[in-house]
């Protein structure tokens, strides 16, 4: 698995950490895996709201680290479009 780390820095700090195997032909059963895991590494203030399929919400309040993994190559391919178009778009919207 390859993976990269940065850590971002203003009045709080946060490191994001990201990992992937690539593309590997298929679906979860093919091995593919890629997971983004953000961790407050100082005074960021957050919380992490899970909605489950039954529609029962847990809120985490000041985790320390929060993980999303996929498996599978289309998975790998819609989390970069959706991380990739949110941080378009909040750039946008807070502008």
């Amino acid at each position: 698995m390859k993976t990269a780390q940065r850590t971002f820095t203003d009045f709080n700090i946060l490191t994001c950490e990201i990992g992937t195997t690539g593309f590997m032909g298929g679906d979860a059963g093919h091995g593919g895996k890629t997971y983004v895991k953000i961790t407050d590494d100082g005074a960021t203030c957050w919380s992490i709201t899970i909605i489950d399929d039954k529609g029962r919400k847990i809120v985490i309040d000041q985790p320390r680290s929060i993980i999303i993994t996929v498996l599978g190559d289309a998975e790998l391919r819609t989390l970069t479009e959706c991380l990739q178009w949110a941080g378009k778009e909040v750039k946008k919207l807070s502008s």
